[in-house]
C-alpha cells in the first residue's frame, strides 16, 4: 500500500536509530506508540459511529476517493478489493457531489415571468 507524502515523510524521520520492532507512528504528546485500543477510543468518540477503527476509517478513505473523482479501478486496487463490484457500493453521489456536478455545467436558465434563456457562465 503506497504511503502519503506525509506519512512517508514521518516513516523516515522516525526509522532513524530504530530497531526492527519499533514502532514508527508516535504520539508527540506521550512520545508512546498508538495502540488500537487508543485509536479506536478517540475514533468513537470523534465520529459518534458504532463501528471499528478499521471498518470507518476505511469506508472513510474510499469514500474519499470516490469525492476527488478517483478512477474505480485505482480506487479497488488501493481498497484491495478482488471486485470491482465492491469497491462500486461506495460510489454513491452525495447531494453536495450532484450538485458541484450540476454548478460545473455552467448553464444557467432563469425562469422569471415565463421568460428564459439558456447561457454559457465563461
Amino acid at each position: 500500500m503506497p504511503l502519503s507524502d506525509t506519512a512517508l515523510e514521518i516513516v523516515k524521520r522516525n526509522v532513524k536509530d530504530k530497531t526492527l520492532d519499533a514502532f514508527l507512528f508516535i504520539n508527540e504528546t506521550t512520545n508512546q506508540h498508538y495502540t488500537a485500543d487508543n485509536l479506536w477510543r478517540v475514533w468513537h468518540i470523534h465520529s459518534g459511529l458504532d463501528v471499528s477503527f478499521y471498518e470507518g476509517s476505511r469506508h472513510s478513505f474510499i469514500t474519499q476517493l470516490v469525492e476527488e473523482n478517483t478512477n474505480p479501478l485505482v480506487a479497488k486496487e488501493l481498497a484491495r478489493h478482488t471486485d470491482l463490484r465492491t469497491t462500486q457500493r461506495y460510489y454513491h453521489a452525495t447531494s453536495s457531489k450532484l450538485r458541484d456536478v450540476v454548478n460545473k455545467r455552467g448553464k444557467v436558465v432563469p425562469i422569471d415571468g415565463g421568460k428564459t434563456a439558456v447561457t454559457d457562465k465563461g
